[in-house]
């Protein structure tokens, strides 16, 4: 396996349903991205994605770097 292939990362989806986040009754489900790091050992997360969850922003992106 040359370099280019080791270090290529995925991202994975985690669902996390939204009566985890609040007490609405709905069906809608959320996802948080992540990529595991196979040096560091580690998980690494989309901020943007938890930002999303937790603001319930339409544009997570601008409310992060604002």
């Amino acid at each position: 396996m040359d370099d280019s292939q080791q270090n290529e990362q995925s991202f994975e989806l985690i669902p996390i349903p939204q009566e985890a986040l609040s007490n609405q009754e709905t069906e809608e489900l959320n996802e948080v991205r992540r990529v595991w790091d196979k040096d560091d050992q580690l998980w690494y997360y989309s901020v943007i994605d938890f930002v999303k969850l937790l603001t319930r922003s339409k544009n997570p992106g601008v409310y992060w770097s604002t």
